[in-house]
């Protein structure tokens, strides 16, 4: 290492110590503000000289210079202070902290010279921001938090491939296939394929416990990994104390801010991305909520308001709710205020509430620096919803008004909704989905200058999750029922159809390459089984883009725009066939027929079905030849297979789903409601 490296290296850990201690000196000088006690002042005043003399030495070391005359200034203030068991002045307490502001202004000079150091010896326990601090019994460990989160991506990473090792795992089941196609051809007892299934077998079974266990070490790395990301909730409290104390002096308010269980701990991102929300509600607390204190005398209130943030624990979720005891919410502003920008007023208390929450909108009479101006609680919501929370209002009048702001305690683990549209993967979170349902055309009505579904909820607005994203293709009817996800949008829910409907699932989020990030709609991304990359979508801007871009039916469900789905009928008997045709006609379905297996299979590679339902008993191929012929074919072994016969053992059975049918309905309990369902889960 060089001097220069050295010098660096130097500075790095000095401008650590540095944001350690003038966060002490504010926490303590607030703390001395309100104590009363003489051994406890005595306490606090000793801490604050150590911190003012410990930084003067370390800026002295370094030959920071302003640094170093401000902390000498306020070591002699706490010295003369050790002397006089008086309560300090007001004039006296502001000077204090004009000092302290004055070193906080010089932290963030000295921050922009160099980065902070990938690794320094503490000497206090109280970690930097940017550091990450491990405990190993009386010792500690730092490490910037770019080298944990390259350890969370890595851990990601592997747990990927441990996926991918499983997928690749079940393709033995292909494997075995194969070896029963050459032993029907080559005899059961031939000698090779005999060792080669022994080997085959016993290929899978070391395969499949290597899997297991690198999937089991995979998980626990991740876990590790997850909990090095984890801070205290009071973190993204830090500097709220201070900030909530200047701004009521400033509108000579008595204001006590209480936080509850600062130990939970919850992801980094989180706490990070919390401190403008929680900073801008305890601003409009202050501000709008708690009166002053000659109109809380006449409504008998204490003197001192009372602010509290409250943080508790709801499964994987966090809960964090910002309360005050002041005026509460004036719904008839509000009123005024909605009627003013043109909202509608015939909705409930909540949904008047909620419209706070639109850009723009402000019930301050008067424009301030710190009310009036129409941001504020748009922003705390934009912020939230990026993290993937939610946030609530309750307002009782008189009494106060309370924010519940909900979020996951991590960002880089997230429960998703897959769905498809125009042929691609994409993930939505699941806690901003209220239902997914299945739907008709004639649930579908035209009002408000737009497409309405019927749901639970309502009358919701229709949209299409391929047309939101701007993607090539028409929306492909492949039943006549489709499928949509009702999502909770800030003013009311919005139902997006999507092409298919995958599973729900825990995902590992990635952070987009910066020429991605600004894609619209898009929070994140994660990587799936065989590498395949999915976006994860932000809900919230699909809500607004769907309510400002109305889908019509014209564009949207009539059926001279969708292809109707083919369907191949593969069956011997006359009656039987004529029977499902009309039935399937008149679901909508385009019907061809064959009368066996074999010339069912020359249809099928001359033509595009999405979908077969044969008999089994049949001459020249049956259905089960059938099922296997297309499960062997390279262009034709995706498409699904409905067996239907009067073969009602289980041995059929078990039969028609080993050569690849996906269901097996017997003719004797056969109902045509039955064979439609049926056909709509699989299509």
């Amino acid at each position: 290492m060089n001097k220069e490296q050295l010098s660096k290296r130097l500075f790095g850990v000095f401008l650590s110590e540095f944001d350690e201690h003038r966060r002490a000196l504010d926490r303590d000088l607030l703390r001395l503000e309100t104590v009363s006690e003489e051994p406890e002042r005595k306490e606090l005043l000793e801490s604050l000289f150590r911190s003012a003399h410990s930084l003067k030495g370390a800026a002295r070391s370094v030959q920071v210079s302003s640094v170093e005359r401000i902390c000498h200034r306020l070591e002699q203030r706490f010295q003369e202070l050790r002397g006089h068991s008086a309560m300090l002045s007001k004039e006296l307490t502001q000077t204090l902290f004009a000092e302290v502001d004055a070193l906080a202004a010089e932290e963030a000079k000295l921050s922009g010279i160099v980065p902070q150091p990938a690794a320094t010896t503490p000497a206090e326990p109280t970690p930097a921001p940017g550091v990450r601090e491990q405990s190993t019994g009386d010792k500690a460990l730092r490490v910037t938090t770019e080298k944990v989160d390259s350890l969370l991506s890595k851990a990601g990473d592997l747990t990927t491939l441990a996926s991918m090792f499983e997928a690749r795992c079940d393709e033995f089941e292909k494997l075995h296939h194969l070896l029963a196609d050459l032993k029907d051809a080559a005899g059961p007892n031939h000698p090779s394929l005999i060792a080669l299934a022994k080997a085959l077998d016993h290929t899978e079974t070391g395969m499949r416990k290597s899997a297991s266990a690198l999937s089991r070490a995979s998980e626990r790395l991740d876990e590790d990994a997850q909990r090095l990301r984890m801070v205290p909730f009071a973190e993204a409290c830090e500097g709220l104390q201070r900030a909530v104390r200047d701004l009521g002096q400033s509108m000579n308010k008595s204001i006590d801010l209480c936080i509850e269980n600062g130990h939970i701990e919850i992801d980094r991102a989180i706490a990070q991305g919390l401190r403008d929300p929680l900073l801008h509600l305890l601003r409009n607390a202050v501000s709008h909520g708690i009166e002053p204190a000659s109109e809380r005398g006449k409504l008998q209130k204490p003197a001192t308001a009372k602010v509290s943030i409250v943080a508790e624990l709801q499964g994987k979720m966090v809960e964090i709710t910002v309360r005050d005891d002041g005026r509460g919410l004036d719904l008839a502003r509000i009123r005024e205020r909605a009627q003013s920008m043109g909202l509608a007023l015939n909705v409930s208390e909540l949904e008047l509430y909620r419209y706070t929450f639109l850009p723009g909108f402000s019930t301050a009479s008067g424009v301030t620096e710190i009310a009036g101006r129409g941001v504020g609680l748009d922003a705390v919501k934009r912020s939230v919803e990026a993290m993937h929370g939610s946030i609530e209002i309750v307002s009782t009048p008189g009494r106060g008004a309370q924010f519940a702001l909900r979020l996951p305690l991590t960002l880089s683990k997230l429960r998703c909704i897959f769905v498809g549209a125009a042929g691609r993967s994409y993930a939505l979170p699941a806690t901003h989905v209220a239902r997914v349902l299945r739907f008709a055309p004639e649930q579908v009505i035209s009002a408000e200058g737009r497409e309405l579904l019927s749901t639970p909820e309502g009358l919701v607005p229709l949209s299409s999750l391929t047309t939101l994203l701007g993607l090539n293709g028409k929306l492909q009817q492949v039943s006549r029922f489709r499928t949509a996800l009702v999502l909770r949008g800030e003013t009311r829910p919005v139902a997006l159809i999507v092409d298919e409907l995958g599973a729900e699932r825990e995902i590992t989020a990635r952070a987009l390459p910066p020429r991605l990030s600004r894609a619209h709609h898009v929070a994140s991304a994660t990587v799936l089984e065989m590498g395949r990359i999915a976006l994860v979508l932000q809900p919230q801007d699909l809500c607004r883009r769907a309510l400002a871009s109305p889908l019509t039916r014209t564009n949207l469900l009539e059926s001279a725009d969708v292809a109707r789905p083919r369907v191949l009928v593969v069956e011997d008997s006359p009656t039987t066939r004529a029977v499902l045709k009309s039935v399937l006609e008149g679901a909508h379905y385009d019907v061809t027929t064959a009368q066996d297996g074999e010339e069912a299979l020359a249809l099928l590679e001359h033509g595009r079905f999405e979908i077969v339902i044969s008999d089994v008993q049949m001459p020249h191929k049956d259905g089960f030849a059938l099922t296997e012929s297309l499960r062997q074919h390279e262009h034709l072994a995706r498409i699904p297979v409905i067996l239907m016969t009067s073969l009602a053992s289980e041995a059929d059975r078990l039969r028609g789903l080993r050569a690849g049918a996906n269901a097996y309905l017997t003719k004797g309990a056969f109902d045509h409601r039955t064979l439609l369902d049926t056909m709509a889960t699989l299509l």
